[in-house]
Order: structure tokens, then sequence, then C-alpha cells
């Protein structure tokens, strides 16, 4: 299938350069989604990874919750994006960084169901729990598909996720290793639009024929990695054509679907972040 982009830089939603605007001064955003349209937020965070999904049926759901020390700026982006409740929490590792904040954000947020990777041991809130094995999902709303893809030989539970919206497909990463690689060169995931890049540990990159599987147009780094990627990689991607976002550089970024085609915005960190 021939892959569709469209890729604008906004600020505000209102057509200026987000790069002049300063974030402390935005009070809330409001995407106004219509019915055929979604959005996958990836915070900018000081500690851990959080990112939001919402739809135009009102749906919200939170992947991952960040640090314990980034409890506060969850808080505020998850204000900031209007969020009063949320329907779902999604943990893809249990680790520091990713689950520190379930408790917190449960109490505040309500979500009716928490996933999680099978063989979680860690602590959870009274709510309805479910673990996902590779191949379970669930959908949002009529479009709006997230599909688990579980390692089996992890350290730790966790777990991949695609996540579809139409024509929009993104691969959320947590995890890479040699096991990891050989699963997903028999997964099909040859029409993935944007990966989120799992955090790597210093010079680690994506092997060669991985990326070439995926063909990706789209790679978003989390903020927790970006000081010590491995230059050369960076450079075959470049290469590759493919549009790169580094979270921690360029702040908060949103990838913004309709049932064809999606957009990158961008709302830049606070100075001194």
């Amino acid at each position: 299938m021939l892959k569709k982009l469209c890729v604008i830089f906004l600020a505000c939603f209102v057509f200026l350069d987000l790069r002049v605007v300063q974030a402390s001064k935005i009070e809330n955003i409001e995407f106004e989604l219509g019915e055929d349209e979604a959005v996958l937020t990836f915070f900018h965070l000081s500690k851990g990874e959080a990112a939001l999904l919402q739809d135009g049926f009102g749906h919200s759901i939170l992947i991952n919750t960040g640090h314990a020390a980034s409890k506060r700026e969850v808080l505020a982006m998850l204000d900031l994006f209007q969020v009063k409740k949320l329907d779902a929490i999604i943990v893809t590792r249990q680790e520091a960084g990713y689950n520190d904040n379930i408790r917190p954000l449960s109490e505040r947020f309500s979500p009716e169901v928490i996933y999680v990777p099978a063989l979680y041991t860690g602590a959870l809130p009274p709510v309805q729990i479910v673990e996902w094995d590779k191949g379970d999902h669930k959908l949002f709303g009529k479009a709006l598909m997230i599909t688990a893809l579980r390692e089996e030989k992890e350290p730790v539970p966790s777990m991949n996720l695609s996540i579809k919206y139409c024509e929009n497909h993104i691969f959320y990463m947590t995890n890479y290793s040699a096991y990891t690689e050989q699963h997903l060169l028999e997964e099909k995931l040859e029409d993935v639009n944007v990966i989120k890049m799992p955090s790597l540990s210093k010079g680690d990159r994506l092997e060669e024929k991985v990326v070439e599987h995926l063909d990706p147009q789209t790679a978003i780094f989390p903020a927790s990695n970006e000081y010590h990627l491995n230059k050369q990689f960076i450079e075959y991607l470049y290469e590759l054509w493919i549009d790169i976002y580094f979270v921690q550089k360029m702040g908060t970024v949103s990838m913004k679907m309709n049932e064809t085609h999606y957009e990158i915005i961008t709302l830049p960190a606070p100075e001194g972040k």
C-alpha cells in the first residue's frame, strides 16, 4: 500500500511558528477532533515516558505514566490537553520511568481499565486490570486499534504496541534486543508510518534490516536517551529520508491523524527544561 504523508508544523493550531511561542504561556490545547480524527501526543518530560491517545469520540488513553520525579509534569500535560478522565492506562514495561505514577493518575482520572504486560507483578490500584499477551488488542471507537506485541524473554514484563488508526500505523517500541529483532522481522509491520523508538543503551542502534522491514516515514525518539544516541544510526535514518523528532530537544510532539493522512505538530518545552 502506498503510504501517504502530510507533515505540517503548526503553533497553537493557528499556523504560527511554534519555535517562537513559549509553551509556558499556553494555558490549554484543544484539537477539536472530528469523528474521523485522532491524535497521539508524546509528552516532553524531564524523566520517563508518557504518551496520550485521543480520538474524535472522546476517548483518552494514556500510554505509560512517566517517572515518579516527573509526576507533576505528567499531570500538567494532561491538564494542558484538557483531559478530565482516562478511559484506559496502558503500561508497556514494569520499570521506573514507565509505571511509577499509575496510582496517583488512577486516583485523579479514574480509568476504567489498566492494561499491563503478561506476568506483570508491580503494585496496581483497585481497578480492572487486564494482562496483555502477544496478539491481545482493544478497539476504541470505530477505528483506533491497539495491539500488544510481547517479547517473551525480556528480563522484566514488557510489550511493544501496534497502534492503528485507519490507514495510519504507529509502532510503539518499548524494547529492542537480538531476540526482539528476530520476531520483529516475522511481524507484518511493513505498513508502519511512524516508529516510536525504544530507549537504546549508549551506542546501540536498530539493525538496518529491521529499519528496512519497518520502512517508516517518521521516527520519534523519547526524551530519556537522546544525548547518547549512535550518531551513525541517526545519519543512516536521515539518508533514508526518515523525518526524525527528538522529544528532549523539540518538546512535546503530536501526530494528528485523519483517515488517510497525518501531520506532526510540535510544542516547544519551556525554557530551561
